[in-house]
């Protein structure tokens, strides 16, 4: 069955509110627990959790626009979809860093790319990135925030050396929480994501 294009959304980051309206602030994202269950976020859960992380990415001195783009390395989950939001929220273009991909062909899209900053699902995949830094394989990134907890596993002293600042979560929520900032949204013809592939997305 075919719908006819729904006319009320014309953006990503219009997607989301269109969600939020539409399901009355309904479940949006759900991620399994250990006793097999599913914890649920709603829309506007998801949506209040992106605002904090894209203004603590101001924050941190990165611009709004499009101009900025920044990398999503990991597979998904429920904090990747909250990160990517947060770059719709202030016009931000979204790189997806594929967990699947080599080293060396990430590496290639993060310098192609510009990206001064990326968001890693692990501190493991993260010290690889660092690793290519040090052999001087990345030119250009700089921050890295940890989507998973996992602030005890950071190696403060190894990111000191490779002159990279690695950050966790929750800090990233308590600065874009402590400093909010108003949000600006994509135009429809703004760029959402540059997505590097081997050609199979048809």
């Amino acid at each position: 069955m075919e719908y006819p294009p729904d006319g009320a959304v014309t953006t990503m980051f219009e997607l989301l509110q269109r969600g939020i309206w539409l399901t009355n602030n309904g479940d949006f994202i759900g991620e399994q627990t250990r006793n097999g269950t599913y914890k649920w976020m709603t829309y506007k859960e998801v949506y209040n959790a992106s605002h904090k992380v894209g203004s603590a990415l101001l924050q941190l001195g990165i611009n709004a626009g499009e101009a900025s783009r920044i990398g999503i390395a990991g597979p998904n989950s429920a904090r990747y979809i909250i990160a990517q939001n947060a770059l719709m929220n202030y016009s931000i273009v979204f790189v997806p860093l594929y967990h699947n991909y080599n080293m060396e062909i990430l590496c290639t899209i993060i310098d192609r790319c510009n990206l001064e900053l990326i968001f890693c699902d692990t501190v493991e995949r993260a010290n690889k990135f660092v690793a290519e830094i040090q052999q001087k394989k990345i030119k250009m990134l700089k921050k890295i925030i940890i989507l998973k907890d996992e602030k005890e596993k950071i190696d403060r002293e190894f990111c000191k050396h490779s002159e990279i600042e690695i950050y966790d979560w929750n800090y990233i929520l308590e600065l874009g929480n402590s400093n909010l900032k108003p949000v600006t949204p994509p135009s429809p013809s703004n760029i959402y994501i540059i997505c590097h592939t081997s050609g199979t997305t048809g």
